[in-house]
């Protein structure tokens, strides 16, 4: 009877294993790990994270540098700045051109022609990289490149400048940015076009200013202003008197008619020269005198 009972235990065990071994299989072609997926699944999205913000910065810095001047451009703008001459000539015309870019030409007898905007980029067909200069008065340009210290054109009607010096100084005396004129720097002879200005030390810290400029042989306005020295510039405050001279006949004095008085001016030196800025009617804001 006992060993009826262990047989009939040893088939019910055999039974319960055999059916566990139906559900899970030891070995199957469609077996797949979580683990094993879930690490695949990150290691892909990691590699096209890395691949996507590698091209979108290198993307990025591409286009930054296409749209964006360097540094070295932009520091270019500024070695511009000061007073160039044609052919390098201080009795030729010439341009003013300032660090922000601004130009403005000048005719010999320091008549201004124009002013306009400097930039920097190509100036030719083939990429070459250079200055253009576009004139507001005008709309016309013209484009140069720099070679040390002077303005190349690149067109042959165009005309060379040279830098004889930077801004805030006068090259042929040698003053520096930091240096002011004094008083007797203005005294003298200054013209410009067919406006002359003579300009006295009458002493006591009084200058006087007389500028006269001819509208014909025959005729011309005058202006003549006391003046004192502010510590930088010449200036008269409501004291000047304008007048028409007109010589009818060669044998009488001239005929003169006051126009104006209580006029005011301010005499400003400059390194490509003398402004004579008209406070009461503005006519010569476009003029440079020149020394003589």
């Amino acid at each position: 009877m006992k060993k009826i009972i262990a047989l009939i235990a040893l088939l019910a065990s055999a039974a319960i294993f055999t059916g566990c071994g139906k559900d899970v299989p030891e070995t199957s072609s469609d077996f797949k790990a979580p683990t094993t997926a879930a690490s695949s699944t990150e290691a892909s999205t990691e590699g096209v994270s890395e691949t996507s913000s590698e091209t979108a910065t290198e993307a990025a810095e591409s286009t930054a540098e296409t749209s964006a001047p360097s540094s070295a451009e932009r520091a270019d703008m500024s070695a511009l700045a000061g007073y160039w001459y044609a052919d390098g000539d201080y009795r030729q015309s010439w341009l003013h051109i300032t660090a922000d870019g601004r130009y403005e030409s000048y005719r010999p007898s320091g008549l201004k022609v124009e002013d306009g905007t400097v930039t920097y980029g190509p100036v030719d067909g083939s990429g070459t990289m250079g200055y253009n200069f576009k004139s507001e008065s005008y709309g016309s340009s013209m484009s140069f490149t720099l070679d040390g210290e002077q303005l190349v054109p690149v067109t042959e009607y165009d005309q060379h400048y040279q830098k004889l010096y930077g801004e805030g100084g006068l090259g042929d005396d040698g003053r520096g940015a930091d240096e002011k004129f004094v008083a007797s720097d203005y005294v003298g002879n200054w013209g410009c076009e067919r406006a002359y200005i003579t300009i006295e030390d009458k002493g006591e810290g009084v200058f006087r200013a007389v500028v006269n400029w001819s509208s014909s042989a025959a005729a011309h306005v005058q202006w003549d202003y006391p003046l004192i020295f502010d510590g930088e510039n010449l200036v008269c405050d409501n004291a000047g008197t304008k007048t028409y001279i007109e010589f009818t006949s060669p044998d009488t004095e001239p005929e003169s008619t006051v126009e104006a008085e209580n006029c005011s001016a301010r005499f400003e030196l400059r390194p490509d020269g003398l402004f004579w800025n008209d406070l009461t009617d503005h006519d010569a804001d476009f003029m440079i005198f020149i020394k003589y």
